[in-house]
């Protein structure tokens, strides 16, 4: 479905500015994927808490949980 989408948005953003994440990768692997997110961005490496902080909210903010 998204696949459609993503053709028309490539070709007015180059591939080197995109990073697709399936969500069954960060739903199995929040960490190692979050650390991909950030690596991407360039921003600095996440150590283990930063990570761990990062999984809570966003599961806090998929399924309500802090």
């Amino acid at each position: 479905m998204y696949g459609l989408f993503l053709e028309i948005w490539y070709r007015f953003i180059p591939p080197q500015h995109w990073l697709v994440i399936k969500s069954e990768d960060f739903f199995t692997q929040p960490k190692p994927t979050l650390a991909k997110v950030v690596q991407f961005l360039g921003l600095s490496p996440a150590n283990n808490t930063l990570l761990d902080k990062m999984v809570r909210t966003a599961r806090a903010g998929v399924h309500g949980v802090p």
